[in-house]
């Protein structure tokens, strides 16, 4: 039998967890920027997998390696580029898992050279 106490209990959990799905994909996404934009490294990766979504848009999966480690990530799918594809990938120096390919930043201040 649930009482009142339970269902608050449930929705509290629910509410906690919401919120650290925010926080979790703000973090990600707008600091992971830009903690790449001011310390970020460029390092040469390649396309491994085409992924074709079915809510979502195709995207590639890349890989590169720092400090002998496997890092990877995603990237929208263009017409330029395909599987086996080298890329330029830019990530944060103290934390490789934020990382994009130099492709997603439009300024000019990121300058790659990852030929």
């Amino acid at each position: 039998m649930t009482t009142k106490k339970n269902k608050s209990i449930v929705g509290k959990i629910i509410l906690v967890l919401c919120g650290l799905t925010f926080i979790y994909a703000f973090i990600n996404s707008i600091i992971a920027d830009i903690l790449i934009k001011r310390n970020g490294n460029c390092i040469q990766g390649f396309i491994y997998k085409e992924t074709l979504g079915g809510k979502t848009s195709p995207s590639f999966g890349y890989r590169f390696l720092v400090s002998a480690k496997t890092y990877e990530g995603l990237m929208t799918e263009d017409e330029v580029h395909k599987v086996g594809d080298s890329i330029c990938v830019v990530y944060y120096i103290n934390y490789p898992d934020f990382n994009r390919p130099v492709s997603y930043f439009t300024s000019d201040k990121l300058k790659c050279n990852c030929k």
